[in-house]
């Protein structure tokens, strides 16, 4: 989020220019979508090894 601001902040000031700006946001939360995914992926390997070991 802070990275995000940040960005926002510089684009606004002008210290870099808007459609950098916008690549940037996006590859933040391109990011921030697969950390998402690599998290969901390991919940769901911890629940399938929970359900393998029961009886």
């Amino acid at each position: 989020m802070a990275q995000g601001n940040e960005i926002i902040r510089a684009t606004l000031s002008g210290e870099i220019p808007p459609d950098i700006g916008s690549q940037l946001i996006t590859a933040l939360s391109n990011q921030g979508k697969l950390i998402e995914l690599q998290e969901m992926q390991e919940r769901l390997q911890r629940i399938e090894k929970q359900l393998e070991a029961r009886p």
